[in-house]
C-alpha cells in the first residue's frame, strides 16, 4: 500500500491520516482506501474530530485538577512557613511531583504566591471592615439597630474569615517579602480613619 503523509488538524490536535487510513481499513476491511473517496474521508474526519474534542477536554480538565492541587499545596506551605522560607521543592513534595512541573503552571515562586493570596483580597477585607465600621457608626445611639443588616454584616465577617482564614494569616502574620509586609499597619490605619 502507498501511503501519503498529510495531516488533519482537529481541535488543536493534528491527525495523521495514514493513521486513520490503517485502522479504518482494517477495522471495518476494505481493500480499497476509504481516503480516496472525499465524502467517506470527510465523514471518517469528522466522526473522529468528536472524540479527539473530547480528550482535550479531558486533558484540559486534569490540567485544572493539577493547578487547584498545586495552589492548594502553596497555600499549605505558605501558611506553614511564610513566602520567605517556602521553597518550590517543599511545594511539590506536598503533592508528590516534580518541581519543574510547578513551573509548568507558574513562573516563578512569587507568581504562584499571589495566585493563593491575591491582592484583591487585602482590599475585600478593608470594605467588609470598613462596612461593618459605617454600620456601628449610623447605628451607635439607635436602641433598634437593623438587627438583620447587622446579622448578614456579621455573617459576612464569620463567611470571610472561613474561607480566607489561612491566606488572613498570611497576609498579617507570614508576609516578609511580599507586598503585605505593611498590611496590618495599613488596616488598622483604615478603621482608625473610617471610625472617625
Amino acid at each position: 500500500m502507498n501511503y501519503r503523509l498529510s495531516y488533519y488538524n482537529v481541535g488543536k490536535i493534528k491527525v495523521s491520516i495514514i493513521f486513520l487510513h490503517i485502522i479504518i481499513s482494517r477495522t471495518i476491511g476494505l481493500s480499497v482506501s476509504p481516503l480516496t473517496n472525499p465524502q467517506i474521508r470527510n465523514n471518517l474526519i469528522t466522526n473522529h474530530s468528536f472524540t479527539i474534542k473530547e480528550s482535550y477536554s479531558m486533558v484540559q480538565a486534569k490540567k485544572d485538577e493539577v493547578r487547584k492541587e498545586i495552589e492548594y499545596a502553596a497555600l499549605k506551605v505558605f501558611y506553614e512557613k511564610g513566602f520567605v522560607d517556602a521553597k518550590m521543592s517543599d511545594i511539590a513534595n506536598e503533592i508528590n511531583i516534580s518541581v519543574g512541573n510547578i513551573y509548568t503552571y507558574f513562573k516563578n515562586k512569587k507568581d504562584l504566591f499571589y495566585a493563593v493570596v491575591p491582592p484583591d483580597l487585602v482590599d475585600y477585607l478593608k470594605k467588609v471592615l470598613v462596612d461593618t465600621i459605617h454600620f456601628d457608626n449610623q447605628n451607635l445611639f439607635e436602641a433598634e439597630a437593623d438587627s438583620e443588616r447587622k446579622s448578614a454584616l456579621l455573617q459576612e465577617q464569620v463567611d470571610v474569615l472561613r474561607k480566607y482564614r489561612n491566606q488572613i494569616v498570611i497576609i498579617f502574620e507570614k508576609n516578609k517579602g511580599t507586598i503585605y509586609t505593611n498590611a496590618k499597619n495599613e488596616l488598622v490605619e483604615t478603621m482608625i480613619e473610617t471610625k472617625k
